[in-house]
């Protein structure tokens, strides 16, 4: 008869697997609490951001020169731009690498338009910047209703970077300039044109561009960037009503975009049409980043690798109704072997209110098994993020 043993069960065994299990349960329950702490914390930062701006409209409020009649700050103003052929003059011009100028909008109010008709025409003017040989960046921010900057005497040909990115300018202003900036590496442009189409004749090359971030309140559909040949470019970030252009602006790009943004003007979160098609052109995409709501469909084609198959990093807005599904899919992206050539390191949802715990609980669960950067932010407006921050250093 054979007589049966109980297998040996090493009590410190036992005792281990308790703790474990235990210490498990504690995880959870701090990624929780921590859940709940940054919401708390991100409701604070904005009270405090609140507190911040009000203190600054108190403190511009009693600065002594607010106490000063508008007609004698007119007048000195008058004056300074006068003035300013003498001042400039003081630069070191053949040395000078980077030029800005910036007008803060704050510290003027109703800013009379001769007064910026009047420094526009001393920049039309001007001789300064004729030995300016070592020029390459120029900046100009907070200027608004510039009809001929194009005009202006700068070195365009020898700029590698140009940042027009808080200016109001008319597309066909910024067209005339990029044909004169040959050399340009980066840019970043914003234009709000006039109810009427800017056209172009010819295709422009850029030979050398390798960022080029563009904000367009143009409410007409143009199709400039059709006729754009930037042979270099890497990285894009483009805010528009259209995708129109797009597509094309990629294809006659001969080099391979590692970066793109895309966002919409528009109050509508919504993906406008043709953006997979635009995705479609871009099989080497390192980083596709949009606050605008990615639809089911192109998310499941993102996730089965049939639609931008060497991507790393994705930050996209979710509806509070899809996370769950959002959460599923990247979860199964992570689980087929296939990505496993691939590299998904960052993924962002973008939420107009706070997580739900469960699928907060599903976040942590999937970071602690597949060790990638996923989580949810509360979304804001995409013109309050960092939009122009260039990624790639030139």
């Amino acid at each position: 008869m054979a007589i049966y043993k109980e297998p040996f069960v090493n009590p410190e065994t036992c005792v281990a697997k308790s703790l474990l299990s235990e210490t498990l349960r504690e995880v959870e329950h701090l990624a929780l609490e921590i859940a709940r702490a940054q919401a708390i914390l991100d409701a604070l930062n904005a009270k405090r951001d609140e507190a911040v701006a009000r203190a600054d409209r108190f403190r511009a409020a009693i600065v002594p020169h607010k106490r000063v009649p508008q007609e004698v700050l007119a007048e000195i103003f008058a004056h300074t731009v006068e003035g300013m052929p003498f001042t400039l003059y003081f630069l070191n011009v053949p040395r000078l690498e980077t030029f800005s100028l910036e007008c803060d909008a704050d510290d003027i109010e109703d800013p009379d338009p001769d007064d910026y008709k009047l420094f526009e025409d001393y920049l039309l003017s001007t001789d300064v910047f004729c030995n300016a040989e070592s020029l390459r960046k120029l900046r100009m921010r907070h200027f608004a209703l510039f009809e001929c900057l194009e005009d202006a005497p700068f070195p365009w040909d020898q700029l590698t970077d140009l940042d027009l990115s808080l200016m109001e300018m008319t597309t066909a202003s910024v067209v005339n300039i990029l044909k004169q900036c040959t050399r340009l590496v980066g840019c970043s442009l914003r234009t709000t044109s006039p109810l009427w189409h800017t056209t172009m004749q010819n295709q422009m090359v850029l030979p050398y561009l390798q960022s080029m971030t563009w904000v367009r309140y143009d409410h007409l559909d143009d199709h400039i960037l059709e006729y754009l040949l930037p042979l270099s470019l890497r990285e894009l970030r483009i805010a528009s009503y259209f995708t129109t252009g797009v597509s094309s602006l990629i294809q006659n790009s001969r080099s391979t975009l590692e970066i793109f943004r895309f966002e919409s003007p528009s109050v509508d979160w919504e993906v406008p049409l043709h953006l997979e098609d635009v995705l479609s052109e871009m099989s080497a995409l390192v980083e596709f980043e949009t606050s605008l709501k990615i639809s089911p469909s192109t998310l499941e084609k993102v996730s089965s690798m049939t639609l931008l198959p060497c991507l790393e990093v994705l930050k996209c807005g979710v509806s509070l109704d899809s996370v769950d599904s959002f959460i599923a899919a990247i979860e199964n992206w992570l689980q087929d072997e296939t990505t496993l050539q691939a590299k998904l390191s960052q993924v962002t949802g973008l939420l107009a209110s706070a997580i739900p715990e469960s699928a907060a609980r599903h976040v942590v669960r999937i970071q602690d098994q597949y060790g990638i950067d996923f989580q949810f932010q509360r979304g804001s407006a995409w013109h309050n993020s960092p939009f122009f921050r260039r990624r790639i250093v030139l």
